[in-house]
C-alpha cells in the first residue's frame, strides 16, 4: 500500500513495504541478561508529541521490566500505536541507553532499520502528518482503545531513495527544522519584548511623558494644579449624590424586607464613598514625581471599588444570575469557562455585589505574575452578574 500513488518518484528511487526496510517489533533474547542489570525505562509520557524528543533518564532493574514491557535499543524508532498518542505524533529515534538496553510502554511499535536504511529517515516519514492520518484510518479496536495494527504498518509501502540521498534528505529536514525553531524562538522573544514595551508605554502615560510636548504647546496651562483640584471636587459632589440615592433605595428595600416578614437576608447598607483626597506628606515622597498640574490620589477616590463576596458553593445552581469568579479574569480579556449561577433571590440580599457591562474587573491574585495584574472589562453584551470573592470591580469611574 502506497500512501499517495500520484507522486512521481525520481528514477533512482524505489518503493518497498516497511517490513523490507525495518524489523517490526524485533524479539529480545532475555536469557542473556542478568536480573540486576540496570536498563533505561521509557513510559509513554517520556516521548514528546511532534518534536521527536525522548527522555531516557529513568532506569529500572531488568527483573522488573523483562515481562509486560516493550524492549528496544539505540537507533530504534518508537511508534506510539494507541489513540490518541499516535495521532499526536509520539514517535522518536532512541538515543544512547543505560547498558544499551531499554524498555517501555507496550503501546509502542518498535522499528529497527536494516543496513542501508537511516533510522531518522524512517522516523521523519512515519511521524509525518500525512502518514498519521492514514494510520488513523486503519486503526482497529474499540473506541478509546484503537490501535495501529502491526500487519498494516508492516505492509505500508514507503518511497526509498539511495542511502547517500537518505542522508541528504535527513540533513536538509534537520536544517529547515532548525530554522523553524529559531523562528519560533524569535517570535517568543518578540512577544516578551512587546509585553515589556506595553508596560513601559503605560508607565510613561501615567507619568505624563506621552503628553509632555502637548503641555508645552499649551504654554503650561494648568500648571498650578487648580484644574485637577476642581475635578476632584466635582467627583466628590457626584459621589455624594449617588450615595444618597443608594441610601434611599436601601431604606426602601429594608422596609419591603420587614413587610415581607424579614424573610431572607437583610439588604446590605451601601458603603459611604471614600473621601476625595490628594496624596501628600511622607507617602508622596515614595511615589514617582509628576508634571506640574498633576496630583496623586487613591483609586477609590475616583471610582467605586467593589470587592466580591464569598458566596457559598453549595448555593450555586445551573441557571439564574451569573457569578463572576477569578478564573473569568485574564490579561485584558474576560474568559468564559464553566459558568455558575445563583438564584434570582440574591438580587435582593446581595444587591451591593452586582456588576454591569463595562465595569472593570481585577483579579486579586497573590503573588502578581511578572508584575502584571489580571484586569479586564466586563463585556458590553454580557448580563449583569454577581461578584465572587477574590475579584474586585471598579464601578462608576468618574474621571
Amino acid at each position: 500500500m502506497i500512501l499517495n500513488t500520484t507522486i512521481n518518484l525520481p528514477s533512482s528511487w524505489e518503493t518497498a513495504p516497511l517490513e523490507n526496510l525495518v524489523e517490526v517489533n524485533p524479539k529480545l533474547d532475555k536469557k542473556q541478561f542478568a536480573d540486576d542489570l540496570e536498563v533505561s525505562f521509557v513510559p509513554m509520557p517520556a516521548v514528546d508529541a511532534e518534536s521527536g524528543k525522548i527522555d531516557v533518564t529513568e532506569t529500572k532493574g531488568f527483573a522488573s521490566v523483562k515481562k509486560g514491557y516493550t524492549a528496544f535499543q539505540e537507533e530504534d524508532v518508537l511508534f506510539a500505536k494507541i489513540t490518541p498518542c499516535m495521532e499526536n505524533g509520539k514517535m522518536a529515534v532512541v538515543p544512547s541507553l543505560k547498558n544499551d538496553l531499554g524498555f517501555g510502554s507496550t503501546e509502542f511499535h518498535v522499528l529497527r532499520s536494516y543496513a542501508g536504511i537511516l533510522p531518522l529517515y524512517i522516523y521523519f516519514y512515519v511521524s509525518s502528518k500525512l502518514f498519521r492520518i492514514e494510520a488513523e484510518h486503519n486503526m482497529t479496536g474499540a473506541v478509546g482503545q484503537r490501535r495501529v495494527p502491526a500487519p498494516w504498518l508492516s505492509g505500508v509501502e514507503l518511497p526509498l531513495p539511495p542511502s547517500n540521498e537518505q542522508h541528504r534528505i535527513v540533513a536538509k529536514i534537520e536544517e529547515l527544522f532548525s530554522e523553524l525553531d529559531k523562528g519560533i524562538e524569535s517570535l517568543k522573544t518578540a512577544r516578551e519584548q512587546l509585553k515589556v514595551y506595553r508596560q513601559a508605554l503605560l508607565k510613561h502615560a501615567f507619568e505624563g511623558k506621552l503628553t509632555e510636548q502637548w503641555r508645552a504647546a499649551q504654554g503650561g496651562a494648568g500648571a498650578t494644579g487648580a484644574g485637577v483640584a476642581q475635578l476632584l471636587e466635582r467627583i466628590k459632589r457626584e459621589r455624594e449624590v449617588r450615595y444618597q440615592q443608594q441610601l434611599e433605595e436601601w431604606k426602601a428595600a429594608v422596609k419591603q424586607w420587614e413587610a415581607d416578614g424579614k424573610e431572607g437576608k437583610k439588604p446590605s447598607k451601601p458603603r459611604k464613598p471614600q473621601a476625595t483626597v490628594c496624596v501628600t506628606g511622607e507617602r508622596l515622597e515614595t511615589l514617582e514625581p509628576l508634571p506640574n498640574g498633576w496630583l496623586w490620589t487613591q483609586i477609590d477616590c475616583v471610582s467605586d471599588v467593589l470587592s466580591g463576596f464569598a458566596f457559598k458553593s453549595k448555593d450555586f445552581c445551573e441557571s439564574g444570575i451569573p457569578v463572576i469568579k477569578i478564573a473569568n479574569v485574564s490579561y485584558g480579556e474576560f474568559v468564559v469557562k464553566t459558568q455558575e449561577y445563583l438564584s434570582d433571590e440574591y438580587l435582593v440580599s446581595s444587591k451591593g455585589f452586582v456588576i454591569y457591562p463595562k465595569d472593570l474587573l481585577i483579579a486579586l491574585t497573590r503573588p502578581i505574575t511578572n508584575n502584571r495584574t489580571k484586569v479586564c472589562e466586563y463585556p458590553t453584551d454580557a448580563p449583569f452578574a454577581l461578584l465572587n470573592q477574590r475579584v474586585a470591580s471598579l464601578k462608576n469611574i468618574y474621571i
